[in-house]
């Protein structure tokens, strides 16, 4: 009876450790995502700033679409804006990286959602793309992104 009761208490004490340390890391987990909104939310003024002052960029308008759907802002204001300037600017750029393009296109899979222009868009850059100069990742990018759209 004496051992029974050890035993059980040992099962007790292991049980309530692990429960506590899963509570820890659930928290520290949440704490991460939080602290993570918190923080990507001051930076949307300045992303704003910047998406209008690099608005002759075609690459930097790019990036700026990965940046949105990265951050998981739903800016359908500022996303049209950089929409309508890439696609502006893609009339007179001749060169564009395929790290732009592939940066471009994650960014218009990844939002919230695809407008007219958006996919206007995408089907330029593919058009674009050249895909047997992309390492492995950008290739995979490129697929997952054209899967989404």
């Amino acid at each position: 009876m004496h051992l029974e009761k050890q035993i059980h208490g040992n099962k007790t004490f292991a049980t309530d450790k692990l429960k506590y340390e899963s509570v820890m890391m659930e928290r520290c987990y949440l704490k991460a995502w939080q602290q993570f909104k918190e923080h990507s939310e001051r930076i949307l003024p300045r992303m704003q700033d910047l998406a209008r002052q690099d608005k002759n960029n075609i690459e930097g308008q790019l990036h700026a679409l990965n940046a949105l759907a990265a951050c998981r802002f739903d800016q359908p204001q500022l996303r049209g804006e950089i929409v309508a300037n890439a696609l502006r600017l893609l009339n007179h750029s001749e060169s564009l990286s395929n790290t732009a393009i592939v940066s471009g296109l994650k960014g218009i899979a990844e939002a919230a959602s695809v407008d007219d222009k958006s996919k206007t868009l995408a089907q330029r850059l593919v058009n674009r793309l050249d895909t047997s100069a992309l390492t492995f990742r950008e290739q995979l990018d490129a697929l997952w992104s054209l899967s989404a759209l």
